[in-house]
């Protein structure tokens, strides 16, 4: 059994969510994927990336990760096996 971690550094927020805020957590997203799929993983499960003393509001959170990960999906869909596992 193997596992990998993959770590990430989301924006900092402090309750504020600009355009600029959502974009830089959508990258870390897709930067994500993009080492998940170019490492030959299968599987990635992610927690709420930002949420906690980086002050991200949990809603448009995870609305953008499950929007970026859906779409991520969806164009590499038929080149990857990734499964996707989040929990809200």
């Amino acid at each position: 059994f193997q596992t990998d971690v993959i770590h990430t550094v989301g924006p900092v927020a402090r309750g504020h969510v600009g355009k600029y805020q959502r974009e830089l957590l959508k990258d870390c997203y897709q930067s994500s994927l993009k080492l998940i799929k170019d490492n030959g993983l299968r599987s990635v499960a992610f927690p709420c990336i930002s949420t906690g003393i980086y002050g991200f509001p949990n809603e448009p959170a995870a609305e953008i990760a499950l929007t970026t990960v859906k779409t991520w999906l969806k164009k590499n869909g038929d080149e990857t096996s990734i499964k996707a596992f989040m929990k809200w």
